[in-house]
């Protein structure tokens, strides 16, 4: 089913998975006895920074304060070869936290999302704003920040090495990481390469909580001089979504936001640190 590198194939059949899946579960289920002892495995702050230097290092991250990524949105259901929805992505981002969304289906529907720093709203085609759901607000509130991983210190409340799995000649190293909202997941990291190359955890799918799993591939540089990946997999729900970058633009201008009538600041300090 597509064309999957190995590592992102791996990364969706849960091969490298061995805590996620209990991350909405009172119970979670005994490591494999192939992990590797924790004292053994190489600190989460360690990969998180080699992850910094492998796409770039800091001060080039740090120079980037607005950019723009265009990209092809593929949704897949089950074992289907061919996408049952094509689409456009286009995401328009400004440091410290600034973001617009817009997925468009041509000739279909347009739907973009605002997150501003302090409030998040949707508004659909021909419709009005309407507010963001709480779940849809933490993941804006945590997306939005611009510099993410690279801030890791900011981003995770805690983050731990838990495990090590070999996977096609390569080692991935599982990090654990609680949000400032007390929400769990984790992050993958490529030993040959150092950089993040997978990501799980749990969401609210209509009311209830499902697991998601996510592979970055193809890192590649735009032209601002910081690896950026090019293919994003993401699987949740029986679901495959597939985003590929086409342009990803620097130092663009950030249209003017403004907020609808009856959007309110909302309170994001159990989401984030402040």
């Amino acid at each position: 089913m597509k064309k999957w590198t190995t590592i992102g194939r791996a990364l969706m059949l849960g091969v490298a998975m061995t805590g996620p899946a209990a991350m909405g579960q009172d119970d979670a289920p005994a490591q494999p006895a192939q992990a590797t002892e924790q004292a053994e495995l190489p600190s989460a702050e360690s990969l998180f920074e080699r992850h910094i230097e492998a796409i770039g290092g800091k001060d080039k991250v740090f120079a980037i304060k607005t950019r723009r990524f265009t990209s092809t949105l593929k949704i897949y259901q089950g074992s289907d070869e061919k996408p049952v929805r094509t689409g456009i992505l286009r995401v328009t981002a400004k440091a410290p936290d600034s973001l617009i969304q817009e997925i468009i289906y041509p000739g279909v529907s347009t739907t973009t999302k605002y997150f501003d720093g302090k409030a998040g709203w949707t508004v659909e085609q021909g419709q009005p704003a309407a507010a963001m759901s709480p779940d849809e607000l933490e993941r804006f509130a945590v997306g939005a920040r611009f510099y993410a991983d690279a801030d890791y210190k900011n981003q995770y409340k805690t983050y731990t090495t838990v495990n090590s799995q070999d996977v096609n000649g390569d080692t991935i190293y599982i990090v654990e990481v609680e949000y400032f909202s007390g929400r769990k997941g984790a992050v993958v990291f490529s030993k040959s390469s150092g950089l993040i190359v997978g990501a799980a955890g749990v969401r609210d799918l209509n009311g209830q909580p499902i697991e998601f799993r996510r592979s970055y591939e193809d890192y590649t540089d735009f032209g601002s001089g910081v690896l950026t990946a090019k293919t994003i997999r993401e699987v949740v729900g029986g679901a495959m979504i597939e985003i590929i970058s086409n342009t990803i633009e620097t130092g663009i201008e950030f249209p003017a936001i403004e907020r609808p009538e009856g959007i309110e600041d909302v309170d994001l300090s159990k989401f984030r640190k402040e």
